[in-house]
């Protein structure tokens, strides 16, 4: 099974490789016609692109896309050139070279305001500074990656500083911190569904529970690594889990499996040009070779290591396992000198790289992360405090404006009812009062209509007096008579009035 995963693998790394040469001619053919800032993207892909196939080549493009950008001030892309060769100079282990470019990437993405783009250079310049086995600078750096992470809610970000702050305890010897960071990284990343940042840092765990004697769990953890680099086809997470797995058969005296799993993983890094990677593979095979009293391939492979070592900058952290393994197979041979010899360089180069200013470093930035996020976390609950004692404050006012709204309503509705009482009694009153008007004219009517009647029966009695007393006159003359009857006739007609 493992030989048919092996192969499984290797036919996969080909077909991406096929598929990579595709993409690189394709990216080849439109370059031709671009011109501006889409030239300037597309070079960039293809020095990304030739990363691992023709580092000179993708070298070629960084600068093309860099002379471009510059002359059109195009700041994003300029910026995205300095940051890939930054990571090509680091494959090279030419660390100067690329620290300079890192800085220079971090400028532009500092002005262009891109929190996540420096939080990924934060990144990359600490995993540069732990390399190079400066774990103080490489933790101070991993830190401010973490916070700017947190700042945005990038839980990706998040994951692989997490990660990368577990590796810098466990380089220091910090395993219980360390297990806590990649416990957190794990947890972050399974809930992602991120199986390369997986198969990371379930090597990382297996490494820690393998430092402390922890076999099943290093097991447990190294199978979930194997698995998932194979089925993603990453020549480098493979070689760093077949590796790490060859150190674990070593440690529980499974000889044969240790020498089957460095011998692959040697082999991925060397295609890789990964010298570090080779010196550590090396390492665990001259391991082998002692154990198996194979002493002269064991000394042949252990002095092959320590030339590229010597001669690798990013090496250095492996020089103290070399040392100590020199030892190991001075003392198996008997030669008690050299054995001594070897391990003094051990003690003085590992004593070299832990010094006590550097743990004391190490333990201040570390104690000065928590304490800012102690602070930020302080902050952060006074701000939700304050924020929670302002809506309570808000929700009091709307409440009593509420009821002084309500207060007011009910007043103005309590004056228009009293309006309307009022209006209605003085409707009832003036219609009492026209009533009582109406009644005492209908009264004056009847009165007046009565008396007008009475005078009536008066006149009429007094015109048939008058008749009857005019036909008992005697009149001289009938000038007379007409007199009277003029006067009688003007009498009743000013009575009637």
């Amino acid at each position: 099974m493992k030989k048919i995963a092996c192969l499984f693998s290797l036919f996969f790394a080909f077909y991406c490789s096929a598929q990579t040469n595709k993409l690189i001619d394709s990216l080849e053919r439109i370059s031709a016609s671009q011109t501006d800032t889409s030239l300037v993207a597309t070079y960039n892909e293809l020095t990304w692109q030739y990363r691992n196939v023709n580092r000179d080549k993708a070298i070629e493009y960084g600068n093309k896309a860099l002379d471009i950008g510059l002359k059109l001030n195009y700041n994003k892309g300029v910026a995205q050139a300095y940051n890939d060769m930054g990571i090509i100079y680091y494959d090279q282990e030419n660390f100067e070279k690329a620290l300079e470019y890192y800085d220079k990437a971090y400028e532009i993405r500092k002005q262009q305001k891109d929190i996540k783009g420096m939080a990924a250079l934060y990144n990359k310049i600490g995993i540069l500074h732990q390399r190079r086995g400066n774990f103080d600078q490489a933790l101070d750096n991993q830190q401010k990656a973490l916070t700017l992470y947190e700042q945005i809610k990038n839980d990706i970000g998040i994951s692989y500083s997490l990660n990368n702050i577990g590796i810098i305890h466990q380089n220091m010897g910090n395993y219980d911190e360390a297990l806590k960071y990649q416990d957190k990284s794990i947890a972050i990343k399974e809930k992602l569904g991120d199986k390369y940042g997986l198969a990371g840092s379930y090597v990382n765990a297996g490494n820690i529970w393998l430092i402390k004697k922890n076999y099943p769990k290093t097991e447990e953890f190294y199978s979930k690594a194997e698995e998932m680099t194979r089925s993603i086809g990453d020549k480098e997470y493979l070689s760093n889990v077949l590796n790490n797995f060859g150190s674990y058969f070593l440690r529980t005296n499974q000889l044969p499996k240790a020498l089957q799993y460095v011998k692959e993983s040697f082999s991925l890094r060397e295609s890789l040009q990964d010298y570090k990677g080779m010196v550590s593979c090396m390492a665990n095979l001259g391991d082998i070779f002692t154990r198996q009293n194979q002493y002269d391939s064991a000394e042949t492979i252990l002095q092959k290591a320590l030339s590229i070592a010597d001669s690798s900058v990013g090496s250095k952290p492996e020089l103290p396992k070399l040392y100590r393994q020199f030892s190991s197979l001075y003392e198996a041979k008997g030669d008690l000198s050299k054995a001594l010899t070897m391990q003094r360089k051990y003690s003085e180069l590992n004593d070299s790289l832990y010094t006590d200013d550097l743990r004391a470093n190490f333990a201040e930035l570390q104690t000065k992360y928590e304490t800012t996020r102690k602070e930020k976390t302080i902050q952060q609950q006074q701000f939700e405090l304050t924020k929670k004692n302002f809506w309570i404050a808000a929700v009091t006012c709307l409440l009593l404006v509420g009821a002084l709204l309500a207060f007011s309503f009910y007043k103005r509705y309590q004056l228009k009812q009293e309006k309307k009482l009022q209006a209605e009694i003085m409707r009832q009153q003036d219609m009492a009062t026209k009533a009582i008007i109406e009644a005492e004219e209908n009264e004056r009517s009847r009165i007046a209509s009565d008396l007008h009647d009475g005078v009536g029966q008066m006149m009429s009695a007094a015109k048939m007096n008058l008749s009857g007393f005019e036909s008992r006159l005697h009149f001289d003359n009938e000038k007379e008579k007409t007199l009277l009857r003029i006067l009688l006739h003007w009498w009743m007609k000013a009575v009637k009035k």
